[in-house]
């Protein structure tokens, strides 16, 4: 999938940074997409669990998630008309609405890029993997299990800011 987004980066530069980030106390915010190009379930899962690992590194590690949309001018929108997502006379220039962006998102003129695998089924993998078992609770007591030191306390007070 990294390939397929053209990130020129590599899983283990993902975990060295974000673990030298954690070292040195700086809050990290790793955002991850999902309903990328190619992406299929074990895609998910894979992503699911290196989410989950960045998270084990320090409480100041932070690992939010969201739907791909497509922006314009990006290479998200050339291959989403390319596969037929957006149609090939789609114009940012006319008013549209997407039904799905209308369902999941805050703006409903700003398509999801959908592939594989539908927005449905990504979202019901996420529920399944993250909602379901990282309630505010839990979660919450994982992160104070981490802590090992005042300047981590001090970290996870500025992260829930």
């Amino acid at each position: 999938v990294l390939e397929a987004i053209k990130k020129k980066i590599t899983l283990t530069q993902i975990k060295q940074a974000v673990k030298d980030t954690a070292d040195l106390g700086i809050i990290s915010k790793n955002f991850f997409m999902f309903s990328l190009p190619k992406e299929q379930e074990e895609d998910i899962l894979m992503t699911i669990n290196l989410m989950k690992e960045l998270a084990s590194y320090s409480p100041t590690v932070i690992t939010p998630y969201g739907l791909t949309l497509i922006y314009p001018g990006t290479e998200l929108e050339r291959l989403a008309k390319k596969r037929g997502i957006l149609s090939q006379d789609f114009s940012w220039n006319i008013y549209t609405e997407f039904s799905k962006s209308r369902l999941y998102g805050e703006n409903k003129t700003i398509p999801f890029y959908e592939d594989q695998l539908s927005l449905e089924k990504v979202k019901s993998i996420l529920r399944h993997h993250l909602v379901s078992k990282g309630d505010f609770f839990q979660k919450a007591k994982r992160r104070l299990l981490r802590i090992r030191s005042f300047h981590d306390i001090l970290s996870l007070f500025r992260a829930v800011r």
